[in-house]
């Protein structure tokens, strides 16, 4: 009996490996656009295990045709992600009035902390996002701190995850709104970046 279960163990381990494996590449090739493949690669993913939330990916089933019943319009496409960068929003101003940050943040600061709310969600102790510890870097340490944070969080990621950090960073520490073919660019002259 105990066979078995170390049996059933070590495939579930080794399953969840491939599975995250799977994640990367679909994410990679999701942020490269080939959002084809990275249905494929997701659909490989929740294949091997249905119940992990992580490869609940919903992409459409193919390229989208006009009139497709399964496709949302454009101006609702809008109207839905305009609702989500509000949520976000809303939710990182409520955070910021709680740690006592309002007026802390400069124009492109606070364009970046929405982008990453957005993004990564807000935080807590329990799921340390990038918004969660910029903040509370921002508080307990200043500006510098927070930098660091940034700084870390695009130095440590792949692929398109990288080149999307290092917009946030730069709008952030620097101000500047770079477009993605100038932060991928600028990751390769720094090094980071193949």
């Amino acid at each position: 009996m105990k066979l078995l279960l170390l049996l059933f163990t070590q495939i579930g381990i080794s399953q969840n490996s491939i599975v995250k494996e799977l994640l990367a590449e679909g994410e990679k090739a999701y942020f490269q656009n080939d959002f084809l493949e990275a249905k494929e690669i997701f659909t490989k993913a929740t294949n091997i295990d249905s119940t992990n939330k992580d490869c609940w990916h919903v992409l459409h089933k193919g390229a989208i045709q006009v009139g497709d019943l399964q496709s949302i319009t454009f101006d609702q496409a809008i109207k839905f992600l305009a609702n989500d960068v509000l949520e976000a929003e809303r939710s990182l101003n409520q955070r910021i009035e709680n740690m006592r940050l309002t007026g802390r943040f400069g124009t492109s600061q606070y364009f970046a902390l929405v982008d990453m709310t957005f993004n990564a969600g807000l935080g807590n102790d329990d799921n340390k996002t990038i918004t969660y510890q910029v903040l509370t870097a921002m508080k307990t340490q200043g500006v510098k701190a927070a930098n660091d944070i940034c700084i870390k969080f695009y130095t440590n990621e792949t692929a398109g995850e990288q080149d999307r950090k290092y917009f946030e960073a730069q709008a952030f520490i620097y101000g500047r709104s770079i477009t993605p073919e100038q932060a991928k660019a600028e990751l390769i002259a720094l090094g980071i970046k193949k």
